[in-house]
Parts: structure tokens; C-alpha cells; sequence
């Protein structure tokens, strides 16, 4: 058997080699773009939402769990594939008068969540710019959360809130948001997006 000469030039590829590399240079970056294209459109996919009777228009991420007409919310949606805490959006209304404002709400919110939420802090009150370039007044907090199968969680999360106050007519809309404390950063332009689709 005839072993290859090791040091015989080296043929210069042909204008064949030359096109079938560019060809594959170019359809890996059209892959790359059309991936990209689709990733796009996959996180920005959302689905319609209306409340006649509260007068509310939104929308939302596909497979998040929608919940209307709780106690303390319109409607509440939650991503259950979410780890350790469920990254939470929820709507509530408040009715208000000429005496009323933000601080008069966010206290109340505090009485509520002090009882019923775990460790319970507000870190700070703050503005808020919507986005139609208005502001508005926010309360950003933390709590303990252990889930609501304590069976099911292994460890108890730090849980971050943002509670956006909206003033329209003679209500205050109150737009919660709820992520893991890790990922709230992360997660924040679901809350952007949110906001971009919402008519009241």
C-alpha cells in the first residue's frame, strides 16, 4: 500500500470548492437570521384580552395561565413553567376621589400583603415612566415566597414586586408584577410589553 506523499504541493481549490463555500457561508447566515426572525416573533407573541365590565383591553404571553375575578385582582396571569415562583402579572382596580392618592393605595397594599405575605418589605416608592412617556408613581417590594404547595417546593424564594399605579377617571388601576428575585431583571420586559397593549 502506497503511503501519501506528505510534502507534495497543495492544489489551490477550484472555482467549484470556491462556490460551495460560499454557498455554505451564506446559508449558515441566513439560518442564523431566519432563527433569529423566528425567536422574535415567538417572544412577542401574545394573546388578546378584554374585560367589558372593567373596561380593560390587553394582551398577554401564549401559555401563560390567565385567572379572572380573584379576590384581590380583574385578572392575573402567571407563566407556570417559570422556576421556584410563577412570574406573575395581575391587574387590580381601586376606586378613588379627590382626596386619594398613590400613597393612600400603596399603604393599603401594605396592610393586605403584610398579613398574608411572607417577610414583607417595601423597598422603596419611586417613579415610573409608561410607555407613552408619561409618569407615574411605582412601590417596588420584596417577600419570602414558599410556594402553594409546600409539599412541592423545596426551598422558599425570594420573590421581587413592582406595583405600577395608573390613575384614569374615578379609578386607580394597580399593575403588578412578581418575579424571582434572580430573574426580575429578566423577566422585566414582560411587564414592558404588557404595558405597550394595555388600554383602559
Amino acid at each position: 500500500m502506497a503511503l501519501p506523499d506528505l510534502f507534495a504541493p497543495v492544489r489551490p481549490p477550484g472555482p467549484r470548492q470556491r462556490w460551495a463555500s460560499l454557498l455554505v457561508l451564506f446559508l449558515g447566515i441566513g439560518g442564523f437570521a431566519l432563527g433569529m426572525v423566528m425567536r422574535g416573533q415567538v417572544l412577542s407573541a401574545t394573546i388578546p384580552y378584554s374585560n367589558l365590565q372593567a373596561g380593560i383591553d390587553a394582551a398577554y404571553p401564549p401559555g401563560w395561565l390567565l385567572e379572572e375575578a380573584g379576590q384581590d385582582h380583574v385578572f392575573r396571569i402567571r407563566d407556570l413553567s417559570a422556576p421556584g415562583f410563577a412570574t406573575t402579572l395581575q391587574v387590580a382596580l381601586f376606586p378613588v376621589n379627590d382626596e386619594s392618592a398613590a400613597r393612600n393605595i400603596f399603604d393599603t397594599l401594605t396592610l393586605r400583603r403584610a398579613r398574608t405575605l411572607a417577610a414583607y418589605f417595601v423597598v422603596d416608592e419611586e417613579l415610573f415612566q409608561l410607555p407613552n412617556g408619561l409618569l407615574t408613581n411605582a412601590m417596588r417590594y420584596t417577600f419570602v415566597s414558599t410556594g402553594e404547595n409546600p409539599f412541592l417546593s423545596s426551598a422558599p424564594v425570594l420573590v421581587e414586586g413592582l406595583d405600577v399605579l395608573i390613575f384614569e377617571r374615578d379609578q386607580a388601576l394597580v399593575i403588578t408584577f412578581r418575579a424571582r428575585a434572580d430573574s426580575f431583571e429578566r423577566d422585566f420586559p414582560h411587564l414592558q410589553r404588557f404595558l405597550q397593549n394595555l388600554e383602559f
